[in-house]
């Protein structure tokens, strides 16, 4: 549906992990809350990208990457011409 930069997500409450990895700094895995299913990959400092999804496993990606506004734009632009 759409992906933003999210550099605030980071200290969002994640919800239940399972399956993931648990590492300080790093968010790895399937997050649950309030039904809502999220595949996170993020390493702190990394900047994450969520990526809106529909009718799809995971409602949302959180995706830890280097250029994140590249990524947003590509996504969208790609969105945007369907």
């Amino acid at each position: 549906m759409g992906a933003t930069e999210d550099p605030g997500i980071l200290d969002d409450v994640k919800g239940l992990r399972a399956p993931g990895l648990h590492v300080p700094g790093k968010w790895a895995g399937t997050f649950t809350n309030r039904g809502e299913r999220v595949f996170w990959n993020v390493t702190r400092p990394e900047r994450p990208v969520v990526i809106q999804l529909k009718d799809e496993r995971y409602s949302r990606l959180v995706l830890g990457v280097e250029d994140p506004h590249a990524l947003v734009d590509l996504i969208n632009a790609a969105i945007a011409r369907q």
